[in-house]
């Protein structure tokens, strides 16, 4: 889990193992912000290990997520 304590633009990517961006979203925060984010909603992206990097400004925090269908 992250939460965003600025208000302001942020983008949330999905990243395979070579760095690829596979998806994103992008938002803007009023506030405080606490969501949630759904990735591969067309099914289409294998089972495995991918990473998820959120943005906002200049601070960024990545973190390793597995998908298994």
């Amino acid at each position: 889990m992250v939460e965003l304590r600025n208000e302001g633009p942020a983008r949330v990517e999905l990243l395979d193992a070579a760095g690829r961006v596979l998806e994103s979203h992008d938002f803007h925060f009023l506030s405080q912000a606490r969501g949630a984010v759904r990735f591969n909603q067309a099914g289409v992206l294998p089972s495995g290990i991918y990473w998820v990097r959120v943005a906002q400004g200049v601070r960024s925090a990545s973190k390793r997520v597995a998908l298994l269908e």
